[in-house]
């Protein structure tokens, strides 16, 4: 019987890997309609600055499991986009996906009268919307149960892989593309954890999209109402 274990178990992960849909990495979300007409006014949003630390973790600290006793480790890195240790995440840069998430937003909710993704200089639009990711903090957590060797049969049996948790500082600013004058600016700090996942978890997603991407979309997708409402606000004293 081991011996049959050894061999089945590496098929039933190769199996699930295989299996695995395509997932979704944008940070598309639905926003709802507004319930005030669009406003008289077009819009260009460009992609975010990035201003987040270059800080990958080191992968080695992985192998802290191998020492007896060890139930967890945690991994953080700053450019989760382009660097993960247990969960492959392989999207667009963040502060282009954040960007194009915010231009699908405005667009679905229909804030304005027209809305573009423009990587220039928003020529034929009144507004351009961009900002800076200042931080995008993933931390890892990977369980290893207190024996590293043991630790990949209790994921083929679907016990808690891996747990997330993200913390994101950015800001939005609405340029009057006219002058170049900021007519609004607006911070947010926001962090969202998400508990144990098992290897089949990470290989479905969640609602299509990849886990970390439905992590940062939620983020978005909270911060919308008061991006859209600091806008309206902000607008509303350009028309008087």
């Amino acid at each position: 019987m081991p011996r049959r274990l050894v061999i089945i178990i590496p098929l039933l992960l190769a199996l699930v890997g295989c299996s695995s849909p395509m997932l979704d990495f944008s940070l598309s979300f639905k926003a709802a309609p507004d319930q005030m007409p669009p406003l008289p006014y077009s819009v260009a949003v460009r992609p975010f600055r990035d201003l987040r630390p270059q800080a990958r973790a080191s992968a080695n600290r992985k192998w802290l499991g191998l020492i007896p006793g060890v139930l967890w480790v945690d991994i953080p890195t700053d450019i989760p986009e382009i660097y993960t240790v247990f969960t492959p995440y392989a999207s667009r840069p963040l502060p282009r996906n954040v960007a194009e998430a915010l231009a699908g937003g405005l667009a679905g909710a229909k804030v304005f009268r027209r809305v573009s993704f423009d990587d220039g200089e928003g020529v034929g639009s009144d507004f351009i919307l961009t900002g800076r990711v200042k931080r995008s903090r993933l931390t890892e957590r990977c369980y290893y149960y207190g024996s590293f060797m043991y630790a990949w049969l209790t994921r083929v049996f679907a016990l808690p892989y891996v747990s997330f948790t993200i913390e994101m500082d950015y800001d939005v600013r609405l340029i009057r593309v006219s002058d170049g004058a900021e007519v609004w600016r607006r911070g947010f700090s926001h962090a969202v954890s998400d508990r144990y996942h098992s290897v089949y978890e990470l290989g479905r997603g969640r609602g299509g999209k990849h886990l970390l991407s439905a992590l940062f979309s939620r983020i978005i997708a909270d911060d919308f109402p008061a991006i859209r409402a600091g806008i309206r606000a902000a607008l509303a004293e350009e028309g008087r």
